[in-house]
C-alpha cells in the first residue's frame, strides 16, 4: 500500500474512529497520530466494512471519554497470556454495541466481504465488562473462517 492509499484508508476510518478508540491510553501518550501506523491495513480496513455495514455506531475502546475499556483494539501487552493475540500484532478489535448478538451474527454471515478471517464464540459470553463480538484478519493460512471457542 502506497503513501496516498494508506492515507485515504485513515481517512476513512477517522469518518467512524477517532485513533484514542483503537489504541491504549500509553501507546496515545507516546505515539498520538502516529499509531495508526501500527496497525495491519486490513484490519483498519475491516472495522470500516463493519461498522458501514452495520451501520450503527460501534465503540471498540472508551478510555479516552471516561469509560474502562482500554484493551479491546491494539495492546501493548498479553492480557491472560495471549502473547501472539491478533490485538498486540494489530489485526483484531473487539466490537461493542447495545446488540451484540445481532453484530455477531452479521459478521458472520458476511465474513467475506468484510475480510473477517477469525472469530470467538466465546466473546459472546457475559463477561464483567458485558459482550463484545472479536473479530480478526490474522492470517490463518486456510480459505475458511475460524472460529475460536
Amino acid at each position: 500500500m502506497n503513501a496516498k492509499e494508506w492515507n485515504a484508508l485513515i481517512d476513512r476510518v477517522k469518518q467512524y474512529f477517532d485513533i484514542r478508540e483503537l489504541v491504549t491510553r500509553a501507546r496515545w501518550k507516546a505515539r498520538g497520530e502516529k499509531a495508526w501506523r501500527d496497525f495491519r491495513p486490513e484490519a483498519l480496513l475491516m472495522l470500516v466494512y463493519v461498522r458501514e455495514r452495520w451501520g450503527l455506531p460501534l465503540k471498540v475502546n472508551d478510555w479516552s471519554l471516561g469509560g474502562t475499556m482500554e484493551n479491546c483494539g491494539l495492546r501493548d501487552e498479553p492480557i491472560g497470556g495471549a502473547t501472539f493475540s491478533g490485538h498486540l500484532l494489530g489485526c483484531c478489535f473487539d466490537l461493542h454495541c447495545n446488540d451484540e448478538l445481532s453484530l455477531y451474527e452479521m459478521c458472520l454471515a458476511n465474513y467475506v466481504q468484510l475480510g473477517i478471517t477469525e472469530m470467538e464464540t466465546k466473546s459472546l459470553t457475559i463477561t464483567v465488562k458485558g459482550q463484545w463480538v472479536h473479530v480478526s484478519v490474522r492470517p490463518t493460512g486456510i480459505d475458511s473462517l475460524q472460529i475460536i471457542s
